[in-house]
């Protein structure tokens, strides 16, 4: 019997084994095989000596398929021995001619250089300028194969993947981005999936482009999210670079704005001052404020943007018409220690964690320590300093029935062996009821819909403008920075989108500069994830 048992548990042990083995072979053939199929058709043989700089691949989605945006592979170099060159001045100008973009000066200086073994002159070169420098059959000038890191896109994502250099040890190393928040992973030769979508990133570089040439504006970002889950869909800033030749760029513009800047968002902020004062109950939708156009807070004159007086008025028409008096009315009603506390519970007072390296946050200081001038000015956005990402993270708690997710780039690492560690949403706060969040998307559906300029035929959105004057120096400038957060739909958001735009020199109105890229881009996505309309109102 005891026999019987042994072997009945043996059998029983292999036959587990064989069901883990099984399950393993459908993960990689069936489920995973689409990624390690494009991960096999990726890959370049690498000599010993290549080793030291293999890195994990970077990918992105496109629907239910992955794209790679950051690979290793192949190049030829052009280098140069200086002591077998013989005809220098003729040889560097020859250079020059295959190479028109590096000056003749500096061809020359290494040409020079007495018993130099090895001088670099060109990476990374085309098919062209290979099939030059094999039909020049100059002495001391040769071709080598390199792996280096290399961005298919280009710019489209250069601020989201940062890039690969040599430090100082001849070690390659990830610089800003994605390459350099997770340099442990990648150079340990781990794949990371990103939650960017590539329609969607095009999209919005397209739009931020062209909205930034039209308005003759400095720069401009524009980032959207799942409220649901925190994962970021797409993520532009410009001015960009081209990581492949980042060396071609000014440093500032290798700083991603949308986690390492900040800056007063005006308007978008009686979002956060009403909904606050709304959860905790210190006004209601019934109460009413009578508004003259203007307001005393000590020996301060505040004016409402559009310079005019509304009468008697309510929380709804507070955002309908964006009334700097009514957030002023609703900071005081709900107090500065109350106000302080609901804006920290939204996360402006801290990181919000994003896995992108450098983020910086914004402040409440001078709320903090000043009085009823900087209350009063901060209920609209001004006296307050954010930066994007914790702006749309924060909007997008009441678009997710009052809870804040991390936001998130990574959301998969595939090790070597096959081994996946996925990065799951995270709530980090919840600032406000699930009652209060619904009343404010209600707030802001109808701020959408009286504003005419943000709707989009057959759904509801939710949204607000800002229009800020830009700080310097203890004063304000005439120059202004115009943005807007908006989601949708309404009944069951899919996606958030925040434009930010610098410095337009157009329109003065973020109505006629922001809200129509928000409309177009969310009219983009409600296609894109195939969201049948809803309504029947009208553009």
């Amino acid at each position: 019997m005891k026999k019987d048992y042994r072997l009945k548990i043996v059998v029983l042990i292999f036959f587990l084994i064989f069901l883990g083995i099984t399950f393993r072979l459908y993960q990689l053939q069936i489920k995973e095989g689409k990624f390690w199929k494009l991960k096999a058709s990726l890959q370049v043989k690498a000599t010993k000596e290549l080793k030291p700089i293999w890195r994990g691949d970077i990918f992105i989605h496109q629907k239910e398929n992955l794209i790679p945006v950051a690979i290793s592979k192949e190049f030829f170099a052009c280098f140069i021995v200086p002591k077998e060159i013989k005809e220098k001045e003729k040889t560097a100008r020859y250079l020059k001619e295959i190479f028109p973009e590096i000056e003749y000066e500096e061809i020359l200086k290494k040409v020079k250089k007495r018993n130099d073994p090895y001088e670099l002159i060109k990476r990374k070169l085309s098919q062209e300028e290979i099939e030059k420098i094999k039909n020049s059959n100059l002495d001391g000038v040769y071709l080598e194969k390199k792996i280096e890191r290399y961005y298919p896109f280009s710019n489209l994502l250069s601020h989201t993947l940062g890039f690969v250099s040599l430090d100082n040890d001849g070690k390659w190393k990830g610089r800003y981005g994605i390459e350099a928040y997770y340099e442990k992973e990648l150079s340990g030769g781990k794949d990371l999936i990103l939650s960017i979508e590539k329609d969607v990133q095009e999209k919005s570089y397209t739009f931020l482009k062209n909205l930034i040439k039209e308005q003759k504006a400095e720069s401009g970002q524009i980032i959207v999210a799942e409220p649901k889950t925190g994962r970021i869909l797409s993520m532009v800033s410009l001015p960009d670079f081209d990581p492949n030749y980042y060396f071609k760029f000014p440093i500032k513009n290798f700083l991603n704005p949308c986690h390492q800047a900040i800056y007063e968002p005006g308007s978008v902020m009686k979002v956060i001052t009403i909904a606050s004062a709304l959860d905790s109950k210190k006004i209601s939708l019934e109460d009413k404020y009578y508004d003259k156009g203007e307001v005393k807070v000590k020996d301060r004159i505040i004016k409402n943007w559009d310079k005019k007086g509304y009468g008697e008025i309510g929380v709804k028409e507070i955002l309908e018409h964006s009334i700097n008096t009514g957030a002023v009315w609703v900071a005081r009603t709900l107090g500065k220690d109350l106000f302080l506390d609901y804006f920290k519970k939204f996360g402006f007072n801290k990181k919000t964690g994003i896995d992108l390296p450098g983020e910086i946050k914004g402040s409440l200081g001078q709320v903090e320590n000043g009085g009823e001038v900087v209350l009063a000015t901060a209920s609209f956005g001004q006296g307050i300093s954010v930066t994007p990402i914790q702006l749309i993270s924060a909007i997008s708690g009441l678009a997710n029935k009052g809870k804040i997710m991390k936001p998130y780039l990574v959301e998969k690492i595939i090790f070597p062996d096959g081994k996946i560690k996925e990065n799951f949403s995270k709530a980090i706060s919840n600032p406000i009821s699930e009652e209060t969040a619904k009343t404010m998307i209600k707030l802001l559906v109808n701020a959408v819909e009286k504003n005419i300029l943000g709707r989009v035929k057959g759904y509801q959105l939710a949204g607000k403008t800002g229009t800020a004057q830009i700080p310097f120096k203890g004063r304000y400038l005439d120059e202004y920075i115009h943005s807007y957060v908006g989601f949708g739909p309404a009944e069951d958001p899919r996606f958030i989108i925040l434009i930010k735009l610098n410095k337009p020199k157009k329109d003065d109105l973020s109505g006629f500069t922001v809200v129509p890229v928000f409309k177009e881009l969310a009219r983009f996505l409600l296609n894109y994830y195939n969201i049948p309309p809803t309504t029947m109102g009208g553009e």
